[in-house]
């Protein structure tokens, strides 16, 4: 007896068959391609390139690295600095108390917050 092609579940499991697949059923392939290195391309003055080169050379580095590297930690700096908030003893106080008056078992939105991993990990 023949069915339609969508009711068929054997032509969908021969259909994806071969795909890899991992975690929920995601293609193996696109988590792969977000972990391949994608090119950054910059154009910079010779003096520059210079001093860059003269702090590879003290590292015992390349230059790809070092460049990496540092703007890796400028971008955890902004992000951070967009995340730590400075406060007086007595704000302090006062967001401590809420803290303590609202507990993590029981809120939520800060458990969420918390279980994130950081941007950079």
């Amino acid at each position: 007896m023949a069915t339609p092609m969508g009711d068929d579940p054997s032509k969908e499991e021969r259909r994806n068959r071969n795909k890899p697949k991992t975690g929920e059923d995601q293609p193996m392939n696109q988590i792969l391609e977000r972990e391949k290195p994608v090119p950054i391309n910059m154009r910079v003055d010779t003096k520059k390139r210079s001093l860059i080169d003269a702090a590879v050379e003290l590292l015992g580095t390349d230059r790809t690295s070092f460049i990496l590297d540092a703007a890796c930690k400028r971008a955890e700096d902004v992000i951070m600095d967009r995340q730590l908030f400075l406060l007086s003893d007595e704000a302090f106080d006062r967001f401590e108390q809420a803290l303590d008056d609202n507990s993590i078992r029981n809120n939520k939105c800060l458990q969420k917050l918390m279980s994130r991993p950081n941007r950079w990990s």
